[in-house]
């Protein structure tokens, strides 16, 4: 044992245990599972160590996140030593400092528009509609306003261009 002793009993306990706190019991009492959910908020789990607040008392916490690979990192359940090397990952940081680096670090493809091809009708000088099917597009669309604008304005420009040519 440490040099930890229990504050309600006195007794000396190994603070490398999960399940301390006012829970305890002689003898030990095993709960059953009939509890209706009012009562599940205020019941208190068994404990091996008597102590007046629970330091290590073995009860699931939640973990919330968010931005990138928030939900690829933090989902599910998980011990506790994982959130650590899950943040030091995501954040770049100590052995992971070189993974925001690396060229496959984007979250969309890069896309390029491929011009079409151009017809008889263009060639000519005839006025041309140009099909949604012409145009690259990945599916994605730009969250911003900002973005929707300036993708609607290189899409006239390029309308515009082809239609004039």
């Amino acid at each position: 044992p440490d040099s930890k002793v229990s504050d309600i009993d006195g007794q000396p306990y190994t603070t490398i245990l999960y399940g301390n706190g006012p829970g305890y019991a002689t003898p030990r009492i095993v709960p059953m599972n009939t509890t209706t959910a009012s009562e599940d908020r205020n019941q208190v789990h068994g404990s091996a160590v008597p102590r007046q607040w629970a330091t290590h008392g073995g009860e699931d916490v939640p973990v919330y996140a968010l931005g990138p690979l928030a939900t690829t990192l933090f989902t599910g359940t998980f011990d506790q030593s994982y959130i650590p090397h899950a943040i030091a990952y995501s954040a770049c940081l100590g052995e992971h400092r070189l993974r925001c680096q690396g060229i496959d670090n984007y979250t969309a493809p890069q896309v390029t528009c491929v011009a079409p091809e151009v017809s008889s009708v263009a060639a000519a000088g005839a006025p041309v509609v140009i099909a949604s099917s012409v145009m690259a597009d990945d599916g994605t669309r730009p969250r911003s306003a900002a973005g929707r604008v300036a993708t609607h304005l290189l899409s006239l420009a390029a309308a515009l261009q082809f239609a004039v040519t």
